[in-house]
């Protein structure tokens, strides 16, 4: 079951209660990528008679960090990712340093307070992504959950199904732009205004139909031969050891939906302009005077005509977008 409006005060403080009465732990994350307050570091201090283990890891419930290199060239690091005991203590500390559930991210708190029921996850949490879920079959907790009063809770049937409408807001002026506005596949989908925003429901989704990432179009997902979409041309730019494009290039490589595009030409022109748009990162970041975290970047920074190399490559790369 999924929790679709972030717990707040009362629904907060009953939900905790019911997690604590379920679950034997629970577990908080800090990111070596994002720096904490001095807060949260007090709340660590404090659930420190409750901890049970710490441990460096890349993945823990309801997220994965990559374990390549980042968008900058920087070697991933782990998480560190606490596991302590659902004592009442350590619940009167976490209502007492938090009011909701999606709270629980950095810099402040620690991130993505979930818990855990004979070792597997009971309730998850990804506060940063506003997503909270169960992992429950139990039908008595089924129950107990859906009888907390003001929690927002849908069960993944009723979401598929849009039963009620997903979209909450209740503007008469968002339209479905398959069922209300009736555009069909090729047309192009207007861009959203003031008086009109476009979106596509579950509904329509279901059936494959979608707008493409790239040209705006309607296309039926479900119709595109996912092995198509590949490469036309490789780019590279090559500075001492390092391919700057290396990452982007990457990425489409492994891509497994196809980038919500319609078309091979789609396909490439979404990878030439990722491929611009990295680049232009980059030329920023030559330009700026502070020293870099990344090993790459500081290299980049110190090369011979850098901002020269990037524009020439950058304009290169315009080129074929015209074609």
């Amino acid at each position: 079951m999924f929790i679709t409006d972030d717990p707040k005060g009362k629904v907060y403080q009953d939900l905790l209660d019911f997690a604590f009465s379920v679950c034997d732990q629970f577990i908080v994350v800090i990111r070596k990528d994002i720096n904490i307050t001095k807060d949260a570091s007090a709340v660590l201090e404090s659930l420190a008679p409750f901890l049970i283990a710490k441990r460096e890891q890349f993945e823990w419930p309801g997220t994965r960090l990559g374990t390549g290199r980042d968008y900058f060239g920087r070697e991933a690091e782990p998480a560190i990712v606490y596991y302590f005991k659902t004592d009442h203590e350590a619940k009167r500390i976490l209502l007492e340093v938090s009011n909701s559930l999606h709270s629980w991210m950095q810099p402040n708190l620690p991130e993505d307070l979930s818990f855990i029921k004979n070792q597997n996850p009971w309730l998850i949490n990804s506060s940063h992504e506003s997503v909270s879920y169960f992992e429950t079959e139990d039908k008595d907790e089924i129950e107990k959950i859906m009888n907390i009063e003001d929690l927002q809770v849908r069960t993944a049937n009723s979401i598929k199904n849009n039963i009620p409408q997903v979209y909450t807001d209740d503007s008469p002026n968002m339209k479905c732009i398959f069922c209300e506005k009736k555009f069909k596949e090729g047309d192009t989908v207007p861009e959203s205004n003031a008086s009109e925003i476009y979106f596509v429901c579950l509904n329509c989704m279901d059936n494959g139909l979608t707008v493409c990432n790239e040209d705006g179009k309607i296309f039926n997902e479900q119709l595109v031969n996912k092995d198509y979409l590949i490469i036309d041309k490789i780019q590279i730019l090559k500075i001492e050891e390092s391919d700057l494009l290396e990452y982007i290039t990457n990425k489409f490589i492994n891509m497994e939906e196809g980038g919500g595009v319609c078309s091979k030409k789609c396909f490439n022109s979404l990878y030439i302009n990722d491929c611009i748009m990295h680049l232009q990162t980059y030329l920023a970041l030559v330009s700026m005077d502070k020293e870099s975290t990344s090993d790459l970047t500081n290299m980049i920074k110190g090369y011979k005509n850098i901002e020269n190399i990037l524009m020439n490559k950058i304009n290169e790369l315009k080129t074929y977008l015209s074609y």
